[in-house]
């Protein structure tokens, strides 16, 4: 089982901190429980490893120079989805780690992150937009019909909902970094980044989204089709134009480019998988997704291709929406593993590994 802190006399912040982390390993346990069970022996197991993940990284994130001194407090905030928006931010923190860039403090009164990247200074700021006040997305997210399996699709209604708050948080980053330019906050040469944290456009209930699964549902990303898009222009509910184009155009041109990610709970059961199968057969397997990039090619400051291990995505020369996929080098034995869960899959006997291994380097090595 995942350790817990014991309640001591130490420092004020330290026991904020202490407490904080006691009430979301009850929280996070209590959540993937019910998705993901604990009554199983190897449920259970993977369930307390994603509670220790997700510790982990809270006592990284707290300790560093990156967070925000009121992170501890807003984290257990219940209001205001305060919880998602710091959970969101915590957890790009660990993905910036893994993909082993430079990170640099902040003050607290510009972006959440700052990278030092070959001499680029790269600020991103985490977006976990809210559910509409109307209910739509709620209504949505528990219809039969639209969550997700076979035919799993977004309503229209839905989509426009999304749509609406990405081009809003847009528009509103753009004219923030901006200004935050002016002021000194970000040093002028930097590309700015606006990370859009899709985690309360699914369903909360569902398990594996921030895994295998997103908002997108098999479609391109929203944040490609909301700022790429030169086919279509929205209307509001006040039949007023929404503009889904602003990477076409210089309209977003303080914004370098835009990511996507599911940042939930879920994220530990994530590092889990790739800490026990190892991250390209979970890969291959589709057990894990890759996260979404579209970079400006209008920005002021324009962010080298590459600088993120994610999927980027842009048009083609037909206006279609391709994406230049994150590679992927299975090893041998991650493709006799992959082989042989494709057999189970459809009831068929296991085949012997090692033998399986052998023909694979002999077909590499005869190819």
């Amino acid at each position: 089982m995942y350790q817990q802190y014991e309640k001591t006399k130490p420092p004020s912040d330290l026991l904020i901190s202490m407490n904080a982390l006691i009430k979301l390993q009850k929280i996070w346990l209590h959540s993937l429980s019910s998705k993901y069970g604990y009554s199983d022996e190897k449920n259970r197991e993977q369930v307390d490893s994603s509670v220790r993940i997700l510790s982990d990284i809270f006592t990284r994130f707290k300790n560093s120079a990156y967070s925000d001194k009121k992170f501890s407090s807003q984290i257990i905030n219940g209001t205001d989805k305060q919880y998602e928006q710091a959970l969101g931010e915590m957890l790009f923190f660990d993905i910036l780690e893994r993909e082993k860039l430079k990170l640099l403090p902040t003050t607290g009164e510009g972006p959440d992150f700052h990278i030092l990247e070959s001499g680029l200074n790269i600020m991103c700021e985490v977006i976990t937009p809210k559910p509409d006040s109307a209910g739509i997305t709620v209504k949505h997210n528990n219809d039969i019909n639209t969550r997700i399996g076979a035919g799993a699709r977004r309503s229209a209604e839905q989509d426009l909902e999304i749509f609406l708050k990405i081009t809003s948080a847009l528009k509103v980053k753009q004219e923030k970094f901006r200004t935050d330019k002016e002021k000194g906050l970000i040093p002028h040469n930097s590309a700015c980044i606006v990370v859009i944290n899709d985690a309360l456009f699914c369903p909360e209930d569902l398990p594996m989204f921030g895994i295998s699964h997103s908002a997108n549902w098999g479609e391109p990303p929203y944040i490609a089709r909301a700022t790429l898009n030169e086919k279509f222009t929205l209307l509001n509910k006040n039949f007023k134009p929404i503009y889904i184009n602003g990477f076409s155009n210089e309209s977003l041109n303080h914004i370098s480019a835009i990511i996507q990610v599911t940042l939930r709970d879920d994220y530990g059961h994530r590092i889990s998988f790739i800490n026990e199968l190892n991250e390209q057969f979970c890969r291959l397997a589709g057990f894990i997704n890759n996260y979404d990039v579209v970079l400006n090619p209008m920005a002021r400051i324009k962010l080298p291709k590459d600088t993120f291990k994610m999927d980027h995505w842009h048009l083609d020369k037909h206006g279609e929406f391709v994406a230049k996929k994150l590679s992927t080098n299975p090893s041998p034995s991650d493709l006799a593993k992959y082989y042989n869960l494709q057999r189970r899959t459809f009831g068929l006997p296991e085949l012997n590994e090692v033998e399986l291994v052998e023909k694979i380097i002999h077909g590499l090595s005869s190819s």
